[in-house]
């Protein structure tokens, strides 16, 4: 009696379309997730770019970065951004993407007059100088944080890089 019983609980189909419609939920979900992952990498890479472009705007009218502002910069000290400035800009930033300000690099490399690379990172304060016309290129490097593919085990130590170019407009040592 009890076999029949349980048979019978077997056979029936009551339950099957609240067992198929978790399923399809679940995958629905999943496919979702990893959607809005997508996009939002997406937003942060256009983000990333933008402030790329600003770095570069900066860097090209200013000619580098230094401590301080230059003797005879025309802008003044208003127009000046040093690297604290910068880098203080550059964490406001990070956290506004919701990058960790330490997973945010910029690196500024351009070429000398013999042919060698230089190549240094803002957050070592090392001055960047930066000759009339010179051409130099800048890259932001980010580690994006992809929670999605990370829930499920993943592990993920990549970094994401926008560079650009630029030609420096500004005259180092002029005469006022």
């Amino acid at each position: 009696m009890v076999v029949k019983k349980i048979k019978g609980k077997f056979k029936s189909k009551k339950g099957a379309s609240m067992v198929e419609f978790a399923i399809v939920m679940m995958i629905f979900m999943l496919i979702f997730s990893i959607g809005y992952e997508l996009v939002l990498t997406g937003y942060k890479y256009i983000q990333v770019s933008n402030y790329a472009n600003d770095i570069i705007r900066t860097m090209a009218v200013q000619g580098g970065v230094d401590r301080s502002v230059p003797a005879g910069f025309q802008g003044g000290s208003d127009g000046y951004k040093t690297f604290d400035e910068l880098i203080g800009e550059k964490n406001k930033f990070a956290k506004s993407v919701g990058v960790s300000p330490s997973d945010l690099r910029i690196k500024v490399s351009r070429e000398t007059s013999n042919g060698s690379m230089i190549t240094n990172y803002v957050e070592d304060r090392t001055p960047i100088k930066i000759d009339y016309l010179q051409s130099f290129e800048v890259t932001i490097e980010y580690k994006p944080s992809l929670e999605v593919a990370q829930n499920f085990g993943a592990k993920l130590n990549g970094v994401l890089k926008r560079t650009k170019l630029g030609l420096s407009e500004y005259v180092h040592d002029y005469e006022v």
